[in-house]
């Protein structure tokens, strides 16, 4: 679903809107300091106001601050080949209804992340911003059911690497896949850092009780 979704977006070439780009090394560095300044705005909250229960685990990330804006800048250091394209831009598990008659999935919600400009909602980009997150939000469905009493646990690793999977034999050949597995590395990595890092603002400002579900990610992120 999520590779066909990609696929239609890439392929209205009538529309100068939904050409696909060829994103130049000044795109990747872009795109590599949009990240970092991001990332620098959330740091920059988090040690201005954040629950005294997590105070110790964040300011142990904010001395690694450093070592993650590097991770970010990596996405920027060498060529990028895959194309720029349209994305959904607030991509997760919520954002799919099922069909119960007929299993069929349905893409929702295509305004992007309503945090964000809307100059910045329809600039293209890596099709990993949707991938990332997706498996995100596998994380979050593993900490949702370990929070509900009677749940059976549930290993969000083995249902990201079904789903990348999935998404890679799908997108083989399209213009907005690397056939590059070095670049596919990267890009993973970048953008699932910076999903989690836009999770930490989020949640700082809308459920703080689920802070400490983006702060792990990062955590992890780090120990890799």
């Amino acid at each position: 679903l999520t590779a066909a979704m990609h696929a239609a977006l890439a392929g209205q070439d009538h529309h100068a809107a939904f050409q696909p780009q060829q994103p130049t090394a000044a795109a990747g560095e872009a795109l590599a300091a949009a990240m970092v300044d991001h990332a620098n705005s959330v740091f920059a909250e988090l040690a201005a106001a954040c629950p005294q229960a997590l105070q110790p685990r964040v300011n142990a990330v904010l001395a690694q601050q450093a070592t993650l804006v590097e991770r970010l800048q990596q996405v920027g250091r060498r060529p990028l080949t895959a194309s720029f394209i349209r994305v959904h831009g607030d991509y997760h598990l919520g954002q799919v209804l099922i069909d119960p008659a007929t299993a069929r999935l349905w893409v929702i919600d295509f305004e992007g992340e309503p945090s964000r400009s809307l100059t910045e909602r329809r600039t293209k980009t890596s099709i990993f911003k949707d991938v990332t997150g997706v498996c995100r939000s596998f994380d979050y469905l593993a900490r949702h059911l370990s929070r509900q009493r009677g749940s059976r646990p549930l290993a969000a690793e083995q249902l990201t690497a079904a789903f990348l999977a999935a998404y890679a034999a799908a997108a083989a050949g399209h213009c907005f896949w690397p056939a590059d597995p070095d670049e596919v590395d990267r890009l993973l990595a970048a953008f699932t850092l910076d999903k989690a890092i836009y999770e930490l603002a989020y949640e700082l400002h809308h459920r703080p009780n689920w802070l400490e579900v983006p702060l792990a990610a990062v955590e992890r992120i780090l120990a890799d």
